[in-house]
């Protein structure tokens, strides 16, 4: 069996990485949250298709899946105890693998719509077990960051301690 690591055993530029990466998958969760609630509520077949394939709402909410599996592949990476999350050998996160997958890499062959763009949301109750996988990576992180300072609110805590190479 595996030994895994807690994130106190991580460097303070790992712990920093997979934060800010978490960061921004926050953003684009929040800027799909702002999209549904703007859209209309009975839209047509059409309307449905093109929100969650090129418009703001699909692609904020495709890139916020990709984003988050980024953060539990270097979770994995590194080796960290996420046992507080269901197992990661469960189809939902080979769905996120995929959407990842389909996110950042362009299709091959001529199918404009690929299937894997929505084996996750197939899955059984998607939309809860994400957001809930999102809060509980944010609650590991956010306080190993203010466990470590970094919200002390002093200038130069971010800059100083992460400086560009």
């Amino acid at each position: 069996m595996a030994d895994y690591r807690q994130l106190s055993d991580l460097s303070l530029m790992s712990v920093g990485v997979l934060h800010r990466q978490w960061m921004r998958a926050d953003l684009m969760r929040e800027l799909a949250d702002k999209e549904l609630n703007s859209a209309p509520e009975t839209p047509t077949e059409d309307q449905l298709f093109l929100r969650i394939t090129v418009e703001p709402f699909g692609v904020y909410m495709y890139l916020w899946h990709a984003l988050l599996y980024s953060v539990l592949e270097g979770c994995k990476e590194r080796q960290l105890d996420l046992s507080f999350l269901q197992s990661l050998d469960d189809p939902l996160y080979e769905s996120m693998r995929e959407l990842r997958n389909t996110v950042f890499h362009t299709a091959q062959g001529d199918r404009y719509v690929e299937d894997r763009m929505f084996n996750l949301m197939n899955q059984p109750e998607a939309a809860r077990r994400v957001l809930d996988i999102h809060y509980r990576i944010y609650e590991l992180l956010s306080n190993e960051v203010e466990r470590r300072g970094l919200w002390s609110g002093k200038e130069g805590a971010w800059s100083k301690r992460f400086p560009r190479s």
